[in-house]
């Protein structure tokens, strides 16, 4: 474990170094818009409401991707893609009821 000084300094590096950090707005945005999607409150995320209508600017929605390649691409091309059940049941259309871990 860490010292009782070695600890408060930690606490202290962990307060500061975000102070220095520069957000990659594609990806926060992204997120921002994905929280937003799911019905979240943008509240909790710490972001004033001033700093969310300026990011809010910037929201294209989701990234096209072009992937032509790989293991999960071959996947989709065979089988078909998973957010329409492919994974659980292959050729299905689409699935039509939820499924929850216990």
């Amino acid at each position: 474990g860490l010292s009782p000084s070695q600890c408060r300094a930690y606490q202290l590096a962990d307060n500061q170094i975000p102070l220095l950090a520069e957000w990659d707005d594609a990806l926060l945005a992204e997120a921002l818009a994905g929280i937003a999607d799911a019905g979240l409150d943008l509240a909790v995320t710490g972001f004033s409401d001033d700093e969310l209508a300026e990011r809010r600017k910037g929201w294209a929605g989701p990234r096209a991707t072009n992937y032509q390649s790989g293991a999960l691409w071959k996947y989709a091309k065979l089988v078909g893609p998973t957010y329409l059940g492919a994974v659980t049941h292959p050729g299905a259309q689409a699935e039509t009821h939820d499924y929850m871990d216990l």
